[in-house]
């Protein structure tokens, strides 16, 4: 790849070159939160994150030189989605250079969410040149940043049925089961933020998490055996949440699933295949593989 340089010359100067503008899909989100981040190097710091504005996603690469006594570039500058198997770049920009702080030097391009592939994530490839020179690709964490498109919170390895009846309490909720299931490591449906993590024992949803994701969702994952997160914690589609238990009011071992929309409970609903209504069905996550 041709360098494409530009002398930073003013200490801590922030270049916030090469914004690829997705449109993904059109519902009310909060502006400007970074949704993935990746940041490497001191005397030239390097960052690429995949940021939210709006209803608009942007692949969102970034240089500080420290002292100015660099020539640093991003040659590229990517956002990809995974199709289910690998992942496939549906925008990318290069070459840039005549940088300015808040100058936008991409374009915009548009994506549908029910057309699948709804997991993103941001490279970039940076140069510098200077007292300690070098190249390097930076990849963003995995996001999930289509409203409801939600991942069955278990190993692509593993089959769970999952059961819905119009007695349970909420009605939309479903519960996981295979066999062994007991001490069996759950993992969140999308990325988000951990926003609860508490114990009822021996009432109600015992130990539990609640995960809030973008466009006003949440998910909840109850009857734990134990925790693998914290309130705060940062979370993408393949990070470990707890185990399954049977805390709580719980017959036995099993995942009591919930979705939410702005607070209310809502009909289950994954990436592949959904739950019966009111019945069993045998669900398995089929990308995003762990």
């Amino acid at each position: 790849m041709e360098l494409a340089r530009r002398r930073v010359s003013t200490t801590f100067a922030v270049v916030l070159a090469l914004m690829a503008s997705f449109l993904v899909v059109a519902w009310t989100a909060p502006s400007a939160q970074a949704l993935g981040d990746n940041c490497q190097g001191t005397l030239v710091k390097r960052c690429i994150r995949v940021q939210q504005v709006g209803t608009s996603y942007y692949a969102h690469a970034g240089i500080e030189d420290e002292n100015g006594a660099y020539d640093v570039a991003v040659n590229s500058i990517q956002l990809q989605r995974h199709n289910g198997t690998s992942w496939v770049t549906v925008k990318e920009n290069g070459n840039f250079d005549g940088w300015a702080p808040t100058r936008d030097e991409g374009d915009t391009a548009s994506h549908s969410c029910t057309s699948g592939g709804h997991s993103f994530r941001a490279r970039a490839f940076f140069q510098w040149s200077g007292p300690d020179s070098g190249e390097q690709w930076l990849t963003t964490d995995v996001v999930s940043i289509c409203a409801g498109a939600f991942q069955v919170p278990f190993p692509c390895s593993e089959t769970w049925t999952g059961s819905t009846r119009s007695g349970h309490s909420p009605a939309n909720a479903v519960d996981f089961n295979r066999n062994p299931d007991e001490g069996q490591q759950v993992y969140a449906s999308a990325g988000g933020t951990v926003t609860t993590v508490r114990d009822l024992s021996p009432n109600s949803y015992g130990k539990y998490v609640i995960i809030t994701h973008n466009g006003g969702y949440q998910t909840l994952y109850a009857h734990l055996q134990s925790f693998a997160v914290s309130v705060g914690d940062a979370v993408t589609v393949r990070t470990p949440i707890g185990r399954v238990g049977s805390t709580g009011n719980s017959s036995g071992a099993h995942l009591h699933y919930e979705q939410r929309l702005n607070g209310n409970d809502v009909r289950v609903r994954f990436v592949n295949a959904d739950p019966v209504y009111y019945g069993d069905r045998n669900l398995s996550r089929d990308s995003e593989c762990l």
